[in-house]
């Protein structure tokens, strides 16, 4: 799981730079499975979330924490998805990404969420 960061006016087609790297954090990448499907405009598989890139904007960074704040964000079993659980270590590490990526965006960065598995 990964976030790239690219600056605004960057090309499509210019390299991102790796801005966070998660391993099977489960809780997270099903919220953001559960996000591509609200931007997607319904409940799509998950499988076809695999390789998708989704750009994340200032809103859902705001989002991501007021869920783990309000404990929101749940596991969700499946193949090769990691630890069934969401620990405190996972929300501050979360928490501590979603301060940062709001730092970023604010200042004109763009930032894309990618899982590939």
């Amino acid at each position: 799981m990964y976030v790239y960061r690219r600056d605004s006016n960057a090309p499509e087609s210019e390299v991102s730079t790796e801005f966070k790297y998660w391993r099977k954090n489960n809780a997270l990448h099903h919220w953001m499975y559960q996000l591509w499907c609200k931007k997607q405009g319904g409940d799509m598989d998950l499988d076809e979330f695999n390789c998708k890139a989704m750009e994340l904007t200032i809103d859902d960074i705001i989002q991501l924490m007021s869920d783990i704040k309000k404990n929101k964000l749940v596991p969700t079993a499946g193949f090769f998805w990691g630890e069934l659980e969401y620990p405190d270590w996972r929300k501050e590490e979360d928490w501590n990404f979603c301060f940062n990526a709001l730092d970023e965006l604010r200042s004109g960065a763009r930032l894309i969420y990618c899982a590939d598995w």
